[in-house]
C-alpha cells in the first residue's frame, strides 16, 4: 500500500482498465466524468468525495494506466484513502488503496527529515523530564545522582572570579570612589553635601530670547508704559481722526465728538465728501430700511409709467397682485375660451384650409381610387369581398381535414422528413417523434448496472431516460423513474 504525505498534492497511477467483456483488452479511453462512480472513500467514516472532475490523463506507453492528481484537500485525512472507478458498460471495475500518513513521518522515511521521539524509558527504567535533563547537565554525577562539588568541578567550565556566596558583589564592578558614598542604611537614599557648584544642572523653564529686556517692579508687574499701551483709549486730538476705540467708533456712540462712520474721508482727513440728508434719505429709500413711505422727489424711478401713484402705500415692492390692461410683450398661456381677445380668429388665419366641411369629414385626397366600390355592411362595418379565385397574399387557418387541397400530401412526404429528436418526460404523454425515439434509445443504446438500466441518446452519452428493475438477476419488471 502506498503512503501518501498529508495535504499534500501528488499524482498517482491507477490500472490497469480492461475491457468489461474478455477482460484483458486494455481500455485506453475511460474518463472520469462519463464513469458511473468515480469516487474518493476517506477514513473515519468520512463522506464520499466526488473525484469526476479532478485531472485524468491516459499514461503514454502503458494502455490502460492513468495518472490521477488528488490534490491536498483530498489526503487531508490521516488513515487509508480508497480510489473507485467503475463503468460497467466499458470496462471491469478499478480500485486503489493510499494510506495518509503525517507529514513528519513522510518526511523522515522518504526525505532528510526527523523522526519525532518521545523517550520514556532508559535501560527498562522509567525517566522523567528531569532525570533526561540530569544526565546532560555539566557537573552531574551519574553514580550519586548529585552535582558534584565546586572543588572537583573543572575550573576551565567555572568562573574562577566568583568563588563567594551568591550574590557577592565583585570589587572589579565598583567605582573608584564608591566608598565615599554616605548611604541610608533603611531607605537606600544616598546623602549628598552642600554643592555651590552648579555645574552639569539645567533648569526646567526656558526663558525668552527678550526677557532681559523687561522692566519689572519688586511686587511682579510690568512697567506702565506697556500696560497703558494695552489698557489706555486712544483719544482723539485732531479733527478726522478715530475717537474713542474701534468699537465706539463703529457704533456711532461718541457724543463727545459725534465723529460717526461717516466721517471717514470727510473733512477731518480724506479729502471725501460727507453724505447729505437727501442722500442718505435716497439710499434708505432704495434699499428699504427704515420703513418710510415717502418717495424722495429726486431720482425718483418712472413710476407714472408703471400706473403707480408716488404718494400713499402702492409701492411695487410691497404690493403683490396688480391689474395690467396693456398685453404688449406679455405671452397668453389661457385658452381661447377664456381670452376674449382670440375668440374673433377667422378662417383665413386657419392653417389647415383643406378641411371645412363637418367634423371627421373624409377628405378626397385620402379616399383610394376603387373606394366607391367597396360594399360596407350598415350595422356591422364590415366589408363584403366577392367571389375570388387568387388565393395570392391569403393565409389558411383551417385544419387539414377541412381543407380539400391539402389532402393530396403524399405519404413518402411525411415518411422521408427528418425528425427532431425528442424524448417525453416521465408521466407525460408523447408525441409521435418522442415515443419513436424513447422506443429506439431503449431498445438500442442502454446499459445495465446493478438493478438500474440507463438509455442514451443519439450521441450515444447523454442519458435519455432511466429504469429500474425489481431484481438485478431475476428482473420480472421494469419502472421509469427519469
Amino acid at each position: 500500500m502506498r503512503e501518501l504525505k498529508q495535504s499534500t498534492q501528488i499524482n498517482v497511477r491507477i490500472g490497469p482498465f480492461v475491457d468489461v467483456g474478455d477482460g484483458a483488452t486494455p481500455e485506453t479511453t475511460v474518463t472520469l466524468t462519463a464513469a458511473d462512480q468515480a469516487e474518493l472513500l476517506k477514513a473515519n467514516g468520512s463522506a464520499t468525495v466526488d473525484i469526476s472532475a479532478a485531472t485524468w490523463t491516459a499514461v503514454t506507453g502503458a494502455d490502460g494506466w492513468y495518472d490521477l492528481t488528488l490534490t491536498a484537500a483530498h489526503s487531508d485525512t490521516l488513515g487509508q484513502l480508497a480510489v473507485v472507478v467503475q463503468d460497467v458498460s466499458l470496462c471491469l471495475p478499478v480500485f486503489a488503496y493510499f494510506e495518509v500518513v503525517e507529514a513528519t513521518y513522510y518526511d523522515a522515511k522518504y526525505g532528510t527529515g526527523a523522526i519525532k521521539a518521545n523517550l520514556t524509558e532508559m535501560g527498562g527504567v522509567a525517566q522523567s523530564a528531569t532525570d533526561l535533563k540530569h544526565f546532560a547537565d555539566a557537573g552531574y554525577d551519574p553514580a550519586t545522582g548529585k552535582v558534584q562539588s565546586v572543588a572537583t568541578v573543572d575550573t576551565t567550565t567555572v568562573n574562577a572570579d566568583m568563588r563567594g556566596t551568591d550574590s557577592a558583589f565583585l570589587a572589579a564592578s565598583a567605582p573608584a570612589n564608591f566608598v565615599d558614598l554616605a548611604i541610608t542604611a533603611t531607605t537606600g537614599l544616598v546623602t549628598v553635601g552642600t554643592n555651590s557648584d552648579k555645574a552639569g544642572y539645567s533648569l526646567t523653564q526656558a526663558f525668552p530670547t527678550n526677557f532681559a529686556s523687561l522692566v519689572i517692579t519688586a511686587g511682579g508687574s510690568v512697567d506702565s508704559l506697556t500696560q497703558g499701551i494695552l489698557n489706555t483709549l486712544f483719544t482723539e486730538t485732531t479733527a478726522g481722526r478715530i475717537a474713542g476705540n474701534f468699537d465706539t467708533f463703529f457704533e456711532n456712540a461718541n457724543v463727545a465728538t459725534i465723529k460717526t462712520v461717516d466721517d471717514v474721508g470727510g473733512a477731518g482727513g480724506g479729502g471725501g465728501t460727507d453724505w447729505t440728508t437727501t442722500e442718505r434719505n435716497q439710499i434708505r429709500y432704495r434699499l428699504g430700511v427704515d420703513g418710510t413711505t415717502s418717495v424722495p422727489a429726486t431720482n425718483t424711478p418712472n413710476l407714472g409709467d408703471m400706473g403707480i401713484t408716488q404718494a400713499g402705500a402702492d409701492k411695487v415692492w410691497i404690493t403683490t397682485t396688480r391689474s395690467i390692461t396693456d398685453k404688449a410683450g406679455f405671452t397668453i398661456a389661457g385658452t381661447k375660451t377664456t381670452l376674449d381677445a382670440l375668440n374673433d380668429i377667422d378662417g383665413n388665419s386657419v392653417t389647415a384650409v383643406n378641411m371645412r366641411g363637418t367634423d371627421s369629414a373624409l377628405l378626397a385626397v385620402n379616399v383610394p381610387a376603387n373606394f366607391a366600390d367597396l360594399s360596407v355592411t350598415a350595422a356591422t362595418g364590415e366589408v363584403t369581398v366577392g367571389t375570388s379565385n387568387d388565393k395570392a397574399g391569403y393565409s389558411i387557418a383551417g385544419a387539414k381535414t377541412t381543407l380539400d387541397a391539402l389532402n393530396d400530401i403524399a405519404a413518402t412526404d411525411i415518411f422521408t422528413a427528418q425528425m427532431t429528436e425528442a424524448y417525453a418526460a416521465d408521466g407525460v404523454a408523447p408525441t409521435l417523434a418522442e415515443i419513436q425515439f424513447m422506443i429506439w434509445s431503449a431498445l438500442s443504446d442502454f446499459s445495465v448496472s446493478g438493478t438500474s438500466i440507463t438509455t442514451r441518446k443519439l450521441d450515444g452519452a447523454t442519458t435519455a431516460m432511466t429504469f429500474t428493475l425489481d431484481d438485478n438477476t431475476n428482473p420480472t419488471s421494469r419502472t421509469r423513474n427519469l
